[in-house]
């Protein structure tokens, strides 16, 4: 074969190869074509709504915040003290009930408070040590709230930071699959009444989505007194759930 007819061949070849990908370019193009213009159809004929529930139950769980803070000329005293302090609150915890695994260290450090005099010179320094530690009652250990409070400050914690009343990991997840429904429900029901009013009809769901889960716990304040055992009044926790959806019209 010459030299002529190979390049001949050769570009022939090309040129069928061009076809053959110009055909399977359209084909692709044609296929996207036809599914977009389908959805964009399909949502031309949807109605699209939001559903909503909510509901306010009693908590099951209680947590406590409180911090131990010390302060000395000496790192090593600041730290030592801090952690006898702890200790002595642990164990007071431990004679309540409270198991470890309720009890659990939220942070821990130690920094430099400079003190200055009237003209801005460093007169002094000391160092505070806080650690902050996190107790959780569950069901009817909450009863032992007071006690609680009222043994570790009297183990010579300084601190309680907050309080807050939630729920369970369980009873939330169980609770968010009866709002689901609620929620699903008060979408259906919008939809038909929007649909009636319109004067289409309901052929079914085309997608469906759940927009946003909130826990919204109760939070204290909390100032020790000091005198009798501590009240502390729970109050409910309040849950909501949304969801949108798109219904098939015609």
């Amino acid at each position: 074969m010459t030299k002529e007819k190979t390049i001949e061949k050769y570009e022939g070849f090309v040129k069928r190869l061009d076809i053959n990908l110009l055909v399977i370019i359209i084909g692709f193009l044609a296929l996207a074509f036809l599914l977009t213009s389908n959805q964009q159809q399909q949502q031309q004929n949807t109605l699209n709504v939001m559903g909503s529930a909510s509901m306010q139950v009693a908590p099951d769980k209680l947590t406590i915040l409180f911090s131990v803070q010390t302060e000395s000329v000496s790192a090593s005293d600041a730290l030592r003290e801090n952690s006898r302090i702890i200790s002595n609150a642990l164990n007071s915890l431990q004679s309540l009930g409270i198991a470890n695994d309720s009890i659990s260290t939220v942070s821990y450090y130690i920094y430099i408070q400079p003190y200055y005099n009237k003209d801005g010179v460093l007169v002094n320094k000391t160092y505070i040590a806080v650690q902050s530690m996190k107790v959780e009652l569950k069901d009817q250990q909450m009863q032992k709230v007071g006690s609680v409070i009222d043994s570790i400050v009297n183990s010579g914690v300084n601190r309680i930071d907050s309080i807050s009343f939630g729920l369970k990991q369980e009873t939330e997840e169980s609770l968010k699959m009866q709002l689901l429904s609620k929620a699903v429900e008060d979408a259906k029901q919008k939809a038909e009444t929007i649909a009636s009013a319109s004067g289409t009809k309901i052929i079914g769901i085309y997608q469906i989505n759940e927009n946003s889960f909130y826990t919204y716990p109760r939070y204290l304040t909390y100032n020790y007194i000091g005198t009798e055992e501590t009240p502390i009044i729970p109050g409910n926790v309040s849950l909501s759930l949304s969801v949108s959806v798109s219904y098939k019209i015609t």
